[in-house]
């Protein structure tokens, strides 16, 4: 499955984590929001559409398979360089379990 990370730019300036409602696909757009989406495309545009909106995304935006994340429990510490990546020193100021 997929998700749309973007830079948060409040405390603690990590990377803001959007999941994708994969149970809506192919649902009628009465049943959700973002409409009815028949391919996992087009939902992630819908999504990023709403998302810019309402200002949760209000510059860059990946998406990423979840496979390719981090540990959550060090999500406070992650930022963006070419992929996900974990500032450890950061983890380990926040006293995360590295």
């Amino acid at each position: 499955m997929k998700v749309i990370l973007t830079p948060n730019t409040n405390d603690p300036y990590n990377l803001i984590k959007i999941s994708l409602p994969y149970d809506a696909l192919g649902l009628d757009g009465q049943s959700y929001p973002y409409g009815r989406h028949t391919t996992e495309q087009a939902m992630i545009d819908a999504v990023i559409i709403r998302h810019r909106e309402v200002g949760i995304i209000s510059g860059p935006y990946y998406v990423v398979d979840e496979s390719e994340l981090p540990d959550d429990k060090l999500f406070d510490a992650w930022y963006w360089d070419d992929g996900v990546k974990v500032n450890l020193d950061k983890a380990s100021r926040l006293g995360l379990v590295i």
